[in-house]
Order: C-alpha cells, then structure tokens, then sequence
C-alpha cells in the first residue's frame, strides 16, 4: 500500500490509509454533508472489495440520514422514510448501485422546494439504499438482511458520530 502526499493546514504530511484509501472530507452530523461522506466511504469499500465494509458504510449512511432528520425534520422517521420509498423501490428499473445512490444524494441536496419534497427526495436515498442490498447483498437480503439491520448496526456507529469516533 503506498502512501500519498496530502497538504494540511500545517504543511504536507504523509497521509496512510486505514479503512480507506482514500482522503474523505468528514461531514457534520446532522448534515446532509456526513450522509454525503458516507456515500463516499461506501465508494471506497467497493473499490476495495471489502463486502463487510459496505454494509458498515451503509449501516453509517441511515445512521447520518437519521441525524439528519433529527436535526432538520424532528417530526418525520425513518420509518416514514421507509414508506414513502415503496413507490420509489417499486417503479425502479436500475439495479441498487453506490451511484444509483449518488444520483438520489445529489437531486436531495439540490432540492429547495419545501418540506414535503425535501423529504420525498430524502425517501428516494433510502430507496436506493435498499435496492442497494437488494442487489448486492442478495442472500442477505432474502434471508432477513432488511433495512431494519442496518437501522441496528447505525444506533451503535451513532453513537462513535456522537463520541468522536467515526
């Protein structure tokens, strides 16, 4: 594994990889920018291959998405969430990829229009996560791997976002 060179408010300085190759830009719980850093450890673990990895990285993802809505929408869940992203896993055609997810992130993070449309488009991201294991993890999947799963694993990476530790 080779070391790159990244710069730093005091100089350069070498920068290891630890779980990722990658240099991520951390996010701010609560923020759509922590869900946005998820999505790119999630990047990282696929370019790795690292199976495990992603559903940790996913597993983070509802965790920032449940800050968000915390913080942002107090009186919307995640299991709102889940029903409103029925229709949206129902009429989709692609398979559940990290950039079906990137795509989903993106037209949130643009959307303006009010509450209700900002949460619709928060539903597609979960969508896309779960057509995300759907795809990618198909025996988890149909053996009970659920989204339920992953709110499981997030309640304790929200609790290292809250300590400092992720």
């Amino acid at each position: 594994m080779t070391r790159k060179r990244i710069k730093n408010a005091k100089g350069d300085r070498d920068f290891s990889p630890g779980y990722h190759l990658d240099k991520i830009k951390k996010g701010e719980i609560g923020e759509a920018s922590k869900i946005r850093e998820e999505l790119a450890e999630l990047k990282d673990a696929e370019a790795q291959g690292v199976r495990i990895m992603a559903l940790v990285e996913l597993s983070d993802m509802y965790g920032a998405i449940y800050r968000y809505l915390e913080k942002h929408f107090p009186e919307t869940t995640m299991e709102d969430l889940r029903q409103l992203s029925e229709t949206y896993c129902r009429s989709q055609t692609e398979a559940g990829t990290s950039d079906l997810i990137d795509k989903e992130l993106r037209a949130f993070r643009r959307e303006r229009r009010g509450r209700a449309i900002v949460i619709n488009r928060l539903a597609n991201v979960y969508g896309a996560m779960e057509l995300y294991l759907k795809t990618n993890f198909p025996g988890l999947y149909f053996t009970d791997m659920r989204m339920d799963d992953l709110a499981k694993m997030s309640a304790v990476t929200r609790r290292a976002f809250e300590n400092g530790y992720r």
